[in-house]
């Protein structure tokens, strides 16, 4: 599956303080950072990192409005996902291509 962008396009009433969305923001504890690896030297704020993990799906939802809503008959589907191991890499390459297969 390809990288995309989870950066979403919010209607004027609606605020966010991220243009993610709630709840795609991880939050790690010290003890985490340094599980990690990270405690001594961490990526400073702004610099782009490597994630790579494994999560466990906790809630799968899908639906509909009863009376078609905006008629494009599409079911919404929403997935709760607990990240529960995770690899944090510095300095990680921009293009994935190279980062897969090299150059």
């Amino acid at each position: 599956m390809a990288m995309a962008s989870l950066k979403t396009d919010p209607s004027p009433e609606e605020w966010k303080p991220s243009p993610y969305g709630y709840g795609t923001c991880l939050r790690l504890t010290s003890d985490q950072v340094e599980a990690l690896g990270l405690q001594a030297s961490p990526p400073d704020a702004g610099s782009r990192v490597s994630i790579r993990g494994y999560a466990t799906v906790v809630r799968t939802e899908q639906s509909t409005d009863a009376d078609g809503g905006d008629g494009d008959g599409d079911v919404d589907v929403t997935l709760e996902l607990q990240v529960t191991e995770l690899e944090v890499t510095p300095g990680a390459q921009t293009d994935p291509a190279m980062a897969l297969y090299g150059s």
